[in-house]
């Protein structure tokens, strides 16, 4: 799911409307989840607006938080290669 032009709450219910029951947020988007503050504003974003499954990616940045710490929040993490 790509959510740079749309919000959760239309994405999710175009989701729920073609029986798709998840949604997972890439992290290529105009604000990347690339940390843990990130990550938890996106989650409460998603609170009341989301009619299906929601969860989020975490990116690799420089100013990210990094790997480790994305891996113990449980959380998948997409990298992108140059």
């Amino acid at each position: 799911c790509h959510l740079g032009n749309e919000e959760i709450g239309s994405a999710s219910r175009a989701a729920a409307l073609g029986g798709i029951t998840s949604l997972l947020e890439l992290p290529d988007g105009p604000q990347p989840c690339v940390t843990a503050a990130d990550v938890a504003r996106r989650l409460e974003e998603a609170k009341g607006q989301a009619q299906v499954h929601y969860g989020t990616y975490v990116g690799i940045a420089p100013h990210a938080d990094g790997p480790a710490e994305a891996a113990a929040a449980d959380r998948a993490i997409a990298i992108y290669a140059d």
